[in-house]
């Protein structure tokens, strides 16, 4: 890793850092509270050669020092403490392991430093040492002396106390600052190397640099998390008025990258338009199914006719979302227990977005969606419309694999900072095994601060300052028209055949006439008397009970009694 990589580390998981550097501070504070107190003193001795000449210094030096480590093994002994012991009270081998008895380098002198729970305890016991040591010493060297082995009989060394211990004022342990400082230290370590060890098998797609590092396939958009979703319990985003948006308004992000993933699939394939695809995700809750709603408003709010599919036959919320009956839909048409006119409903009067819902579970849901039937149907609304299905899972269960066999690609939902690369990639492979198009994935959820934001900021406390007024472009005539003129001129447009352009006057004229044919049972808002457009531009009325009873066939302008 470069050194911007670990900066990148630390900035992402600062708050744990701080938070175990903390921890850290007061369990140094707090072990230094509850650790008992103890007090250290220290007695020193002289190590003395006495000598009757001059020239003789050096070497009476010499032997001192050589003495001092012979001294510090005596002091260690058991006969000194146990002196110590009959003169000052205690257990021996206690007071043997609470004192420390030390020579420093090229000194001659022995130094005794003893610890205790009490400042004068741990002096008395220092003192008493350092007397118990010099006896100890003057028995030995005076035996070695009577021996007769040496002819200078004045080269005997002595100890003599020069330094006598105190009562020490403070407790040399525990050390406050010490342990407050260490504590700290292994917090912020402790912290460092845990992000590291986040970081490193951490195995989400938490923003664009890791999804390219691992994927080929292109992001079609990035949708930044919102509030609004959570907060209101639904799926769809609310209507923009007339005010427009404002600074601060927890969806313009939203909406801007809508429009762009809009812009960007309108765009995925220029000599190939798209007219069907599939929406799904790795796992549940990856936001697939708010992906797909939006998305269809979002065309449909471009002038394109849309028809929305719910594919997810296992849980489908394509009607809860929208508002609309669930209880007959699609199982219903691919079962042939329903007419496509019977189940399909326009979502507003003033919008060309079609919905059908899922309908009643079926038993087998892969079998329904892999029908020919499935198959024909989304054959002949691709014709007349961009189709958009909100298919299961690919991991869970195989019906969005078998639906991307039907359509012309598949857009895959990535929850940033949920989905996995190993997901993902098994996703993406079951897709690819089928030779289903995958035309790219939606980075959903992306957050809107910190180091993996994509700078959503922008759109909602920087750019839109001021209220703007959204106004939306006239529409095209409505889907019931536009198929029943397919049919009127003998063509029948395939899945992959764009929509011929219409001029601006045509589309006015044509949403005007729609406004007032719209006699299916799709229709919102019910009329005494409905009417619908002849393939030789007539309008004829027709009885709104006969309307709901119209079959798929007449739906398509079939039907030749009304034309």
């Amino acid at each position: 890793m470069t050194l911007q990589q670990y900066w990148g580390i630390v900035r992402r998981h600062w708050k744990m850092i701080v938070g175990l550097f903390a921890l850290g501070l007061v369990l140094g504070i707090a072990l230094s509270l509850v650790m008992p107190k103890k007090y250290e003193a220290t007695a020193s001795g002289f190590i003395s050669v006495p000598t009757s000449q001059e020239s003789a210094n050096f070497n009476a030096d010499a032997y001192a020092k050589s003495r001092a480590k012979s001294y510090v093994e005596l002091g260690q002994s058991q006969t000194v403490a146990d002196k110590v012991s009959s003169r000052i009270g205690g257990d021996a081998d206690g007071l043997l392991k609470a004192v420390k008895i030390t020579a420093p380098t090229n000194t001659v002198t022995v130094q005794v430093t003893a610890t205790a729970s009490s400042p004068q305890r741990s002096a008395d016991v220092a003192n008493a040492w350092i007397a118990a040591l010099q006896e100890e010493i003057t028995k030995v060297e005076g035996a070695w002396k009577q021996t007769g082995e040496t002819a200078n009989t004045d080269a005997v060394s002595t100890l003599v106390n020069y330094d006598e211990a105190t009562a020490p004022s403070a407790p040399s342990s525990p050390k406050l600052a010490l342990n407050t400082a260490l504590g700290a230290l292994i917090g912020l370590i402790v912290g460092i190397a845990l992000a590291i060890a986040l970081e490193v098998f951490d195995r989400r797609i938490r923003n664009v640099e890791i999804y390219n590092r691992e994927f080929t396939a292109p992001i079609l958009g990035k949708l930044p998390e919102t509030s609004w979703f959570s907060k209101n319990k639904k799926r769809l985003l609310p209507d923009e008025t007339s005010i427009g948006r404002t600074k601060g308004d927890a969806t313009t992000g939203f909406r801007e990258a809508l429009r762009e993933l809009r812009t960007n699939i309108q765009y995925v394939d220029v000599d190939n338009p798209l007219r069907s695809l599939v929406v799904t995700s790795s796992l549940p809750e990856e936001g697939k199914s708010t992906l797909s709603a939006n998305l269809a408003v979002a065309l449909a709010q471009a002038g394109e006719t849309v028809v929305l599919i719910d594919g997810d036959l296992r849980r489908p919320t394509v009607a809860g979302t929208f508002g609309l009956p669930g209880n007959a839909g699609l199982t219903d048409v691919l079962a042939g227990k329903a007419e496509i006119g019977d189940v399909l409903h326009r979502w507003r009067s003033d919008s060309d977005l079609y919905v059908l819902p899922a309908g009643h579970v079926p038993p087998n849901p892969s079998e329904l969606l892999g029908s020919s039937a499935m198959t024909d149907l989304v054959s002949e609304l691709s014709g007349y419309a961009i189709v958009v299905i909100d298919a299961p899972p690919v991991l869970p269960v195989a019906d969005a694999v078998v639906l991307s066999r039907k359509v012309d690609g598949v857009i895959v939902s990535v929850a940033a900072g949920k989905t996995t690369i190993d997901q993902l990639r098994t996703t993406l492979e079951h897709l690819t095994q089928v030779k289903s198009r995958v035309f790219g994935v939606v980075l959903s959820r992306v957050p809107t601060k910190g180091l993996d934001s994509e700078g959503y900021g922008y759109y909602s406390h920087k750019y839109y300052t001021q209220k703007e007024s959204v106004h939306v472009g006239d529409r095209r005539a409505s889907l019931p028209s536009r198929l029943a003129e397919g049919h009127g001129s003998g063509v029948r447009q395939r899945a992959t055949d764009p929509v011929p352009p219409r001029s601006a006057a045509a589309n006015r004229h044509e949403h005007a006439d729609a406004t007032a044919t719209r006699a299916f049972p799709i229709v919102e808002q019910p009329a005494a008397e409905h009417t619908v457009t002849s393939r030789r531009g007539e309008t004829q009325p027709t009885n709104a009970t006969a309307d709901n009873d119209l079959s798929f066939d007449e739906l398509l302008g079939l039907n030749d009694d009304r034309r």
